[in-house]
């Protein structure tokens, strides 16, 4: 059942930071709660079914790391804090462009060996993103917590899919990831304007004079 709602969440999540991604173009205006209120829209029944799960019809693999950082991004002005730093951040963009690059070509039918086989059967990718989330967090990298909740959702079906590459990595993902890499910092959607207020990032407020 749990995996019927959290397309939900994940399509919530688009449209917030996309709310998020406008407000910051036109010079951050608008209310902090109105990305909060533009993902509700995907709660909303049509034709009796959520707005998400038709838009789930378009694309049904949105990963749990692509999640996070949309929320991250859409959250912290509401919530006065980040959950994911600008470490965490570039973190989860290399991971999702290395995912990537390894994942696709090679599933695509470039190479003899398909990764993709590696993410039904245990032990398998889950070992290594294991491993890697903890040297993450022993580095107080908090992508690493990403991570972990990505293996635990893995362990508990939380998406349709079974196979552990689809809660780690999608196509939108691996191409935002190589955009984030690429472009300059500002210039990215999903980049909040709270990451430039120290104050913010610490989830604290300085009065001002």
């Amino acid at each position: 059942m749990i995996e019927w709602y959290y397309p939900l969440l994940a399509w919530a999540a688009v449209l917030a930071a996309m709310a998020r991604g406008l407000q910051v173009l036109f010079g951050d205006r608008g209310p902090r709660w109105l990305p909060l209120l533009v993902g509700v829209v995907a709660w909303i029944p049509v034709a009796g079914l959520p707005i998400a799960r038709w838009l789930h019809g378009f694309n049904s693999n949105l990963s749990i790391p692509l999640v996070a950082i949309l929320l991250n991004a859409s959250l912290s002005p509401f919530c006065g804090r980040r959950w994911l730093d600008e470490r965490a951040l570039r973190a989860g963009l290399w991971f999702g462009a290395s995912a990537g690059v390894i994942l696709y070509p090679m599933a695509a039918g470039f190479g003899a060996f398909d990764p993709y086989g590696l993410g039904w059967h245990w032990p398998g990718i889950e070992l290594v993103v294991g491993g890697l989330a903890v040297m993450l967090l022993w580095r107080g990298n908090a992508f690493g917590w990403v991570l972990l909740v990505t293996g635990v959702a893995w362990r508990m079906e939380c998406m349709e899919s079974q196979n552990v590459w689809d809660y780690l990595v999608d196509p939108v993902y691996f191409i935002l990831s190589l955009i984030g890499l690429v472009a300059p910092r500002r210039r990215i959607a999903i980049v909040d304007r709270v990451s430039s207020d120290p104050d913010l990032s610490e989830g604290t407020a300085v009065p001002q004079p």
